[in-house]
C-alpha cells in the first residue's frame, strides 16, 4: 500500500510515495543526511552538488559491501566443499567410519576424541586422524 511521507534531507522537504513504512523512510533519510554533513557541510557546496557526491558515496559503500559479502560466500562454499569432502572420504571407508563410532559411544578409541571432565575435548584422547585439527578455543572459528 503506498504513502506520501514527508522527508527532511539537507534542509529540504520532499514528499516521497512509497510503500516502505515512514519510520524506515526516515531512517533512510538520516543516513543521507550524516553522510551530507559528513562529506560536505553546509555552504560549501550547492544543494544537488551535496546529492550527487551523497549518492556516489552510498553507491560506493553498496559496491563494497557486495564485495565483502561475495568473498565471504566464496570462503563459506571452500569451507563446505572441504568439508563435504572429509565427510564423503570418511563414509568411503568403514573401517574408520566404524572406528570414529565406536570411539564416540565409549569417549575413547583408535581415531576418536574423549571428552575431558567439564565437557570439553582433551587433547590427550585425539586419535592420529585429528591430530592435524590441533587445539580449538571456545568461541574461535578455524576455516582450513
Amino acid at each position: 500500500m503506498a504513502r506520501t511521507v514527508e522527508l527532511r534531507i539537507a534542509g529540504q522537504s520532499y514528499r516521497v510515495v512509497s510503500s516502505a513504512s515512514a519510520e524506515e523512510l526516515e531512517r533512510l533519510a538520516a543516513v543521507v543526511n550524516r553522510k551530507m554533513n559528513e562529506l560536505a557541510p553546509h555552504g560549501r557546496v550547492d544543494g544537488s552538488q551535496r546529492l550527487l557526491l551523497v549518492a556516489l558515496a552510498l553507491a560506493h559503500d553498496v559496491e563494497e559491501e557486495r564485495g565483502h559479502r561475495e568473498a565471504l560466500w566464496n570462503r563459506t562454499r571452500e569451507f563446505l566443499g572441504q568439508l563435504l569432502g572429509r565427510v564423503d572420504a570418511a563414509l568411503a571407508n568403514p573401517l574408520v567410519l566404524g572406528a570414529a563410532v565406536g570411539a564416540v559411544g565409549t569417549g575413547m578409541g583408535e581415531g576418536g576424541m574423549g571428552v575431558a571432565p567439564g565437557g570439553g575435548a582433551s587433547d590427550a584422547h585425539l586419535g592420529k586422524s585429528d591430530a592435524h585439527l590441533g587445539k580449538i578455543e571456545p568461541g574461535e572459528e578455524r576455516f582450513t
